[in-house]
């Protein structure tokens, strides 16, 4: 455990970072931000991950120009001055958050290609790319992405796959040169008072090695963290493989560059993750999970508010709120010690519009949805925790430590099934 120092704030390692949307008035944003001092000051954790893209596009692409939806308004500001101004927090917790921002690259792509400019031409993203790093130079986020684009690997709507297509179209050669165009114009625009990230997509692991190779011998003083994106989704072997050769060649090298995993914080990869000394993640699933499928999907928790492992068979598996499975379940997570999860599902069950007939939903069906969002949060940041400190007690045996202390066998078989990679 140890600390990144950044000129406003230092970052506790290892650091999760929670996916944060921008608020564009729906009623989990709005709830989420007012109960934002409730969640960091419970979990003592202020590491978030927030979106330019969402800033200028709001929650959809707009399909005409203007190209920036409400941008005018955040411009010259602060991010924290915007927060305070334009949600429901206070300024006190908002003072004390730290904050990655990302570009949302796939957004933009998408953007660029619904305005029918050509993807493979860098003027076509000029005005994004100097509106970013106006954004960056006024905003003062503690970490930020260089200015990339490509498609998403994990969004399943019409625009994503459309972007993925037209993506995959293009040459590998396009591909480099516009995003090594990109990265050129990051360098000469490098904030001196925030740290940079530099994503490398691992999909192929040849061209990771090969990428990351030629930023260290470019760049190397340039760049605070390397971003490892493009994997979340190719299982844990992947993964595996990936941070593995990314630590050697940190190690070989003796590049002091900090790393983070781009959507790489699902339970399994937190693994592989804390093996390898990987200092930062992210995930996007609790938020999904919780607040975007109609019915919120519960986390079956695996780690409660002590740290101790819970004795549940099934831990670290999503089901459904409604399920009659939550009429009498215990969990002893920060949150449902507040709030037990019993209620929290009749109450959401009481606001749901399509249980109560009603053409809204009632005040109390978005607050719950956060709540089940906290409260599956906190498996991600608690198992990242727990496992970081046991390596501190026994760095050699540290996953045999956290599988002996599960008591549950149908639960250990699960866990080292799914990390046996590591212990071979």
């Amino acid at each position: 455990m140890g600390s990144i120092k950044t000129d406003s704030l230092d970052i506790q390692i290892p650091s999760f970072f929670p996916i944060i949307g921008w608020p564009a008035g729906r009623g989990e944003y709005d709830n989420l931000f007012r109960n934002l001092s409730y969640f960091c000051n419970k979990l003592d954790h202020w590491t978030f991950l927030f979106n330019f893209s969402s800033f200028i596009f709001g929650f959809t692409i707009p399909k005409t120009n203007p190209f920036f939806n409400d941008y005018i308004k955040y411009e010259g500001k602060n991010i924290r001055d915007i927060l305070t101004e334009y949600t429901l927090t206070n300024r006190e917790v908002v003072s004390k958050i730290k904050i990655l921002l990302d570009v949302g690259g796939n957004r933009i792509f998408n953007k660029v290609i619904n305005d029918n400019l050509p993807v493979s031409e860098i003027n076509s993203y000029r005005r994004y790319y100097e509106a970013y790093f106006n954004f960056i130079k006024n905003g003062k986020p503690n970490v930020y992405v260089n200015f990339d684009i490509g498609p998403s690997y994990s969004s399943r709507d019409e625009v994503s796959i459309r972007g993925r297509e037209e993506w995959n179209k293009l040459s590998q050669s396009i591909k480099e040169n516009i995003n090594d165009q990109l990265l050129e114009i990051s360098i000469q625009n490098k904030q001196k008072e925030s740290k940079l990230m530099i994503p490398i997509n691992a999909l192929n692991l040849e061209h990771f090695k090969s990428k990351l190779s030629k930023l260290h011998s470019k760049y190397q003083e340039e760049i605070d963290y390397i971003g490892i994106a493009g994997i979340a989704n190719q299982g844990f072997k992947k993964v595996n493989q990936t941070l593995r050769f990314f630590n050697n060649f940190r190690r070989k090298s003796n590049w002091n560059v900090l790393c983070h995993g781009l959507g790489l914080g699902g339970w399994k990869k937190i693994f592989a993750l804390a093996y390898y000394d990987i200092e930062s993640c992210d995930v996007a699933t609790p938020w999904r999970r919780a607040c975007t499928d109609r019915i919120s999907q519960v986390y079956i928790p695996l780690i409660d508010e002590q740290l101790e492992i819970t004795s549940h068979s099934d831990p670290l598996r999503y089901e459904g709120l409604y399920s009659d499975r939550f009429q009498d379940f215990a969990c002893n997570c920060p949150f449902c010690n507040d709030i037990p999860l019993v209620d929290v599902r009749n109450r959401c069950m009481n606001a749901d519009k399509q249980l109560i007939n009603q053409e809204k939903h009632g005040e109390d069906f978005r607050e719950m949805r956060i709540r089940i969002f906290f409260h599956n949060l906190y498996q991600h940041i608690a198992l990242l925790r727990k496992l970081f400190i046991l390596k501190q007690e026994k760095p050699q045996n540290f996953i045999k430590s956290f599988l002996n202390e599960i008591r549950n066998t149908e639960a250990r078989k699960k866990i080292r099934n799914a990390v046996k990679d590591l212990m071979l």
